[in-house]
């Protein structure tokens, strides 16, 4: 759910004055009211892009499914797009607490405006500030806690080390807590900086594990992106799945963000 200050926020806005919203998972994450409440934000051309279930989201909005992303849109769907030759990213349907990268990106360009208010929730850290202040948009973004995923009964098929609890005991001793919230792996990093965790005869990269642990197991195909851009870091909520193409270029921008700072 919306913390305070995010919905201190929300107040703030006017309204009928956002030309796009992105919402990750909003059927977890945001109530009836929140809902009826971003549709009131919304422009009377305005469009709401949504990565997850849309349960729910037919009781406050129209919302049609666009196969290309898997991504569902409610508000005004016919929004002016300003370059129709923008690519669609395509992905597997597959759960993850971030909006991907990729499709923030592709929203931002097709389905906003120059100079529109674009609201992102639940989305990665950064990425619609970046995408906004490129392509002269203004961006907003909220947070929103990810919740834990119960594992189905018996635990997650062909997957049993994410839920023994010897192995999730165990897991717990190999990393602290810093004063930024990061938990901080004490074992050996890998040659590229990860820490590795081994689990009933698995071989698991730690920050992977944590975060299969907490929210299922994750698409081969999938990456994971720390928000924190701490590579020894295993808490889950410092993390986003995306593809492998998004986490690249994440690594790049981080790789030069560093060595921006340094001179």
């Amino acid at each position: 759910m919306l913390d305070h200050n995010d919905r201190q926020w929300l107040n703030r806005i006017s309204a009928h004055s956002v030309g796009l919203i992105l919402v990750n998972q909003a059927k977890e994450r945001l109530d009836r009211p929140t809902l009826e409440h971003l549709g009131f934000l919304l422009e009377d051309e305005g469009s709401l892009v949504v990565w997850g279930s849309p349960d729910g989201l037919d009781e406050t909005f129209q919302v049609r499914h666009h196969l290309g992303t898997d991504t569902y849109l409610a508000g005004t769907i016919d929004a002016p797009v300003p370059d129709a030759t923008i690519p669609v990213p395509r992905r597997q349907p597959v759960f993850s607490p971030s909006f991907p990268a990729m499709v923030s990106t592709w929203a931002i360009q097709a389905l906003s405006r120059q100079g529109d208010l674009v609201l992102g929730i639940g989305t990665i850290r950064g990425v619609v500030a970046d995408v906004c202040r490129q392509a002269h948009r203004k961006g907003l973004e909220l947070a929103v806690q990810t919740l834990k995923v119960a594992p189905p009964q018996g635990g997650w098929p062909g997957y049993s080390e994410l839920t023994d609890p010897e192995c999730l005991e165990r897991f717990a001793t190999k990393w602290t807590k810093n004063e930024n919230g990061c938990h901080i792996w004490q074992g050996r990093p890998d040659q590229d900086g990860y820490g590795r965790y081994s689990a009933i005869g698995k071989q698991w990269k730690a920050h992977r594990f944590a975060f299969c642990a907490e929210f299922g197991p994750l698409n081969p195909t999938l990456t994971l992106g720390h928000e924190c851009a701490v590579r020894s870091c295993v808490n889950p909520y410092h993390l986003h799945a995306e593809p492998g193409t998004d986490n690249t270029a994440e690594m790049w921008r981080d790789k030069r963000a560093r060595e921006r700072a340094a001179k």
